[in-house]
């Protein structure tokens, strides 16, 4: 007997790059966000009071959720400038799954991001919570960017609303 056997060597298949790490999900993890409020009353022209302060969030820990997803606790810090010591205001959570990056604020939950990224996917922040349809687009991926002499290789930006 005789066996013809073809073989054809399949092209490698690239995986796709979900950019998982656009929502850092490691213990320990931080950020800093300097924070500039104005309150403004609609009747004056002027601004009536400007409030300048730091939040700071941290990953404190991973916790499985009530169906046992992975979790994320972050601690909500705010200061009134770099000299004074921060104090916890709020607790939140945040959940990464395969297709969603999702944060619980203020007992309200919201859909951060949607994987794989790509350039202006759009999709509603809200569909979690009772608030309304919001309209969430990506309108750069992986695209650097400079502020306060601090390169960034590698930044996303979503258009809110």
């Amino acid at each position: 007997m005789l066996f013809m056997v073809s073989c054809k060597k399949d092209k490698p298949v690239t995986p796709i790059n979900y950019s998982y790490n656009y929502f850092p999900d490691n213990v320990g993890h931080y950020v800093i966000y300097n924070v500039d409020s104005i309150v403004v009353n609609q009747l004056q022209t002027q601004p009536i009071d400007t409030f300048k302060h730091q939040i700071k969030e941290v990953i404190d820990s991973i916790f499985p959720d009530a169906s046992g997803r992975p979790t994320q606790r972050i601690s909500r810090y705010k200061r009134s400038d770099s000299t004074q010591p921060w104090v916890i205001q709020k607790v939140w959570s945040g959940n990464l799954t395969a297709t969603t990056a999702e944060r619980v604020e203020d007992n309200e939950r919201y859909v951060k991001l949607i994987f794989p990224v790509s350039i202006n996917a759009t999709w509603n922040g809200n569909v979690y919570n009772t608030l309304g349809e919001m309209d969430y687009q990506y309108t750069s991926v992986d695209a650097p960017f400079t502020i306060n002499n601090a390169n960034f290789d590698s930044t996303l930006t979503v258009l809110q609303d």
